[in-house]
């Protein structure tokens, strides 16, 4: 695919990856046991730059461009289409944003796949929070907490995933 814009209206976001002390995920979901978790220094994030429609790139190149709206056939990339897709289903003032400009998404990762750092989870929520801050969506109402429960849903919902 053709590289996607970056300039100095990119906006850039940076998580750490998680590990658990004592738990797992599913121990949270299941409200029986506490979780410990902390962050290490390992991290994912996405940029975010304008676009006509919905361009997804991978830093090792792959990418895809999708009409503006929910994507059907993430063709790759379905953590970047879960986000999105959760983002479209919670929050409602989200969907005529996306509706009225585009977005070049560029996703990076140093988090090891199958790890047990929740690698997807930071993809998920750096995807989010560059879609918020791209859509300038009202921060007090999309606040991190809902980030955090709207990327929880995302990997449950759309990809699948349980996790905590």
């Amino acid at each position: 695919g053709q590289p996607l814009p970056q300039d100095s209206m990119t906006l850039r976001v940076s998580l750490p990856a998680r590990i658990n002390v004592l738990g797992n995920p599913t121990d949270a979901v299941e409200g029986a046991y506490a979780t410990i978790s902390a962050a290490v220094e390992i991290r994912g994030g996405a940029t975010a730059a304008e676009h006509e429609q919905i361009a997804f790139e991978r830093a090792s190149g792959a990418a895809a461009v999708f009409a503006r709206g929910r994507i059907d056939d993430a063709r790759g990339f379905e953590v970047e289409a879960a986000a999105l897709n959760a983002l479209l289903r919670w929050v409602p003032e989200f969907a005529p944003a996306l509706s009225r400009r585009g977005i070049a998404l560029r996703t990076w990762t140093d988090v090891p796949a199958s790890s047990g750092l929740a690698g997807s989870s930071v993809l998920v929520l750096a995807v989010l929070a560059a879609l918020r801050a791209h859509y300038e969506l009202d921060a007090r109402r999309c606040n991190d907490y809902l980030l955090a429960e709207i990327a929880q849903r995302a990997e449950e919902l759309e990809m699948g995933i349980v996790c905590g």
